[in-house]
């Protein structure tokens, strides 16, 4: 919804700034080419705009099959506790597994 409002904004822009263009009220043939020639880059950039803002955004991956999964062993772990004890004349905590 973002990208509609964005591309509708520039459009917006794009319109007022070839319309606001100062022109005295002749018809002096190089005036009015160069008016035609504003209002159409003008529609290109906003046709431009509209287009890219329509994109799709999200990208389809294609999963590779999972394989059959191992069998999960555990190995048994020792029974540890933690206690203190003198290390070096410093009381420490020391883990202590049997």
């Amino acid at each position: 919804m973002r990208r509609h409002i964005i591309a509708a904004v520039s459009a917006a822009a794009l319109s007022l700034g070839t319309l606001s263009i100062p022109a005295p009220a002749s018809a002096n043939p190089a005036i009015i080419a160069a008016w035609i020639v504003t209002a159409g880059v003008g529609g290109l950039m906003t046709g431009a705009v509209v287009t890219h803002a329509n994109q799709p955004t999200t990208v389809n991956y294609v999963v590779p099959e999972q394989q059959a999964e191992q069998p999960v062993v555990v190995q048994p772990q020792p029974q540890c506790h933690v206690a203190q004890e003198r290390v070096n004349g410093v009381w420490r905590q020391v883990r202590i597994c049997q």
